[in-house]
């Protein structure tokens, strides 16, 4: 008798042991996630003015682009890296792979009306996990899974009403798609979450602060990914995002505090705009922040545009120290100048897209690397890719 009541007071201790511990890794975990979620604030007024683009002026790469009949590029509309690799959409509707050295490897897709080709290729993303680069085919609302080079998977039919009112697709930590949606009566909101499994909408997020009869794609929301984050931004909103891989949604995460309050929906809740873009002069009318835009991010850094007293800005946040530093867009160095073809970023650069026919007028003799390529280079040439790291700030 004894013996049993032993064993049964054992088992209750087991039993409050294990709730004990269950609910301290609850606790540790809603502490992590709480702790994730606290904004960070970057105020203007505590950060100095320096152009950091002119430490060093070695600290650009520059690659140039083979150029062949076969990889003939028009205006690049995208740049993304993974193993070394370069994959670029390109305003023909075309996406090409070259290495590193700019050597060209391959082009992805097909357009033709047969059944594995595509009417147009209208978007890719790279999953990085399976190795994949996915096309997206607006006219047929199909993606087409393809190896990195070029060897066709599979192909996914998809709902024409989810997907035909999107910019720019992107692909999260956890394997659901962002949408950049498109400025219009149609899509209200600046981004929608899509189950990567089964490709059904989790949700939208982030209503537009103003909305215009025709819609518009371009200077809007922005995806910028950093490690396993992927930031965004959003029109007219000094509010940068990140998307949480726990409630499949966006949150805020970083607070731009600069020379005006934000536009709130209330300063243009009486106004009909046929362009979004319109809401610009409201929002200088009424002292009120234009937004942030052109975010871009390393592993270290974000970068992003801003206005101050009618001129633009450029800032660059280190996200580990929590500290940054700005300068004014316009500047006198050749160097600098060329950061404003900024297009992607990889893990530790921030890429720069220059046309061949503007490196050429230039002259590069303060930098070896970019003249030796300039210096090969023809104005009908593919455009040259140039890095910039920034180190020791």
């Amino acid at each position: 008798m004894r013996n049993k009541m032993t064993m049964k007071r054992m088992k209750i201790y087991e039993a409050f042991f294990i709730i004990g511990f269950l609910l301290l890794c609850l606790s540790c975990n809603k502490s992590s996630q709480i702790q994730d979620k606290a904004l960070t604030h970057i105020d203007i007024r505590s950060l100095p003015e320096k152009n950091i683009l002119m430490d060093n002026v070695d600290k650009y790469r520059f690659v140039k682009l083979k150029t062949t009949d076969n990889c003939l590029i028009r205006e690049i509309e995208k740049i993304d890296f993974d193993d070394d690799k370069m994959f670029i959409r390109d305003r023909n509707n075309k996406v090409f792979v070259f290495d590193n050295k700019g050597v060209f490897l391959n082009e992805i897709g097909h357009v033709g009306s047969g059944p594995d080709e595509q009417l147009g290729i209208y978007d890719f993303f790279l999953d990085r996990k399976m190795k994949q680069i996915n096309i997206f085919d607006m006219l047929k609302s199909t993606i087409y899974f393809y190896t990195y080079t070029g060897e066709l998977i599979d192909s996914k039919k998809l709902d024409n009403n989810l997907f035909k009112d999107f910019s720019v697709i992107d692909i999260a930590n956890d394997n659901n798609l962002i949408l950049t949606l498109y400025n219009s009566s149609v899509s209200l909101f600046n981004f929608r979450v899509v189950n990567g499994n089964d490709y059904k909408k989790i949700i939208d997020c982030i209503p537009y602060v103003a909305v215009g009869e025709e819609p518009i794609a371009f200077y809007l929301s922005k995806t910028a990914r950093s490690r396993e984050d992927l930031y965004l931004s959003a029109f007219i909103s000094d509010t940068i995002y990140k998307y949480d891989n726990y409630q499949n949604t966006i949150l805020p995460a970083i607070v731009f505090e600069g020379e005006y309050e934000p536009l709130t929906k209330e300063d243009v809740a009486d106004k009909s705009f046929e362009l979004a873009m319109e809401v610009n002069a409201i929002a200088k009318l009424k002292k009120r922040s234009v937004g942030i835009r052109n975010l871009y991010a390393t592993n270290e850094y974000l970068h992003f545009l801003f206005e101050m007293k009618g001129k633009v800005y450029r800032l660059f946040w280190n996200l580990e120290r929590q500290t940054g530093s700005y300068y004014r867009y316009v500047c006198e160095s050749t160097i600098a100048n060329f950061f404003s073809y900024v297009i992607g970023a990889t893990d530790d650069a921030f890429v720069c897209a220059i046309p061949a026919y503007e490196a050429i007028r230039h002259n590069w003799n303060e930098n070896q690397n970019a003249k030796s390529v300039v210096d090969n280079t023809l104005e009908d040439d593919n455009p040259i890719i140039a890095f910039y790291t920034i180190i020791n700030e």
